[in-house]
């Protein structure tokens, strides 16, 4: 999202540069009342001349339908969504909000019934971590509505999008396994989105500084889910005995990844897996499990600064940044050499 230049245009200033009341702008911008011709033009002027755009949720919470912004997450019963959630329901708690939550349970089906379920219950915003095929569950919503998607853009139908930017912390995550001398695998989902190639760009960007290309044998492509990320790391082991190092850049494939070597197999024990840390939610990282730490609190807050935000076109993304932290004991691999594994 570009930085704001200035202070924000309010509806006062709107009222003061048209010479009439802040009821009168209300009244312009929703159909509330009848306005006189000149009034109209006056206010419709000072709006483009002061290039003011309203909140959609402002709006709403003035009308105070129900307070409420219903918050659609993929799965409830994952421990990474916890800061996430804690840092909407905190940032909506400071704006007189309150969330109505849900879980989609990756399902596309469930996400539609869900949303319907939302404006059933008048909400006056939506925050959802979309599953593939969202630009049509977003058909379901009344335009304009302040609608922001988490850690996936959206073709149209949402406000914004607040996403984690895995491109730096899987770079520095790669560099640092192979200065160890790692022959390092990489895990993606099927799932197409920027994030997903922003991600794999970082892999890239590491092997190619160290001198390596992409080797298929080291890719591994499997669905966003615990499930996935255990048959990632299995399917690599079996198919590529010396990989000793796996990138896991996906929240719940990471829980998977890190039962599969904390499952007992002797190989799989002497594993690095450097997955996603969303606050440190997940214990299973122990001695051998590096970190790429994404701020999830703070994704949180920010879809609801989204929210409330005048509406722009395109529809702005922000991008948080992700930073790599190498296992305990194991150091940042500067010196270069190779572990004992």
């Amino acid at each position: 999202m570009s930085a704001e230049s200035g202070p924000r245009v309010t509806i006062v200033d709107v009222a003061r540069q048209a010479g009439v009341s802040i009821s009168t702008v209300s009244h312009v911008l929703n159909g509330t009342k009848a306005v006189s011709p000149e009034a109209r033009r006056r206010v419709e002027e000072a709006i483009r001349g002061l290039d003011y755009r309203p909140s959609h949720l402002a709006r709403s919470l003035r009308r105070r339908q129900s307070a409420t912004v219903g918050v659609l997450l993929t799965n409830m019963a994952s421990s990474p969504v916890n800061l996430l959630l804690k840092g909407i329901v905190d940032a909506l708690a400071g704006r007189g909000y309150a969330a109505l939550l849900a879980d989609s349970e990756g399902s596309e089906q469930r996400e539609a019934v869900e949303v319907a379920r939302f404006l059933a219950r008048q909400i006056d915003g939506c925050i959802f971590q979309p599953v593939a095929g969202a630009e049509e569950t977003c058909r379901l919503l009344p335009t304009p509505f302040p609608c922001v998607s988490l850690e996936r853009e959206l073709a149209g139908g949402v406000s914004g999008a607040v996403v984690a930017d895995y491109r730096q912390g899987v770079s520095e995550a790669t560099a640092w396994a192979l200065r160890l001398g790692y022959r390092t695998a990489f895990v993606t989902t099927h799932v197409d989105s920027p994030q997903r190639s922003e991600a794999f760009q970082g892999y890239v960007e590491a092997l190619r500084a160290h001198g390596q290309s992409v080797q298929a044998d080291l890719l591994c492509t499997m669905p966003p889910t615990p499930e996935g990320g255990y048959k990632a790391v299995q399917r690599l082991m079996h198919a590529v005995p010396e990989v000793s190092a796996v990138i896991v850049p996906d929240a719940l494939m990471t829980v998977g990844a890190l039962e599969m070597r904390c499952a007992g197999h002797a190989r799989a024990g002497r594993l690095t897996v450097v997955g996603v840390d969303a606050g440190g939610w997940y214990p299973g990282f122990g001695p051998g499990g590096g970190r790429i730490v994404v701020p999830a609190y703070e994704m949180g807050a920010s879809a609801v600064q989204l929210l409330e935000a005048p509406a722009e076109d395109p529809a702005p993304v922000v991008r948080m940044a992700t930073r790599f932290v190498p296992p305990h004991g194991l150091g940042d691999g500067s010196h270069g050499g190779r572990a004992a594994h």
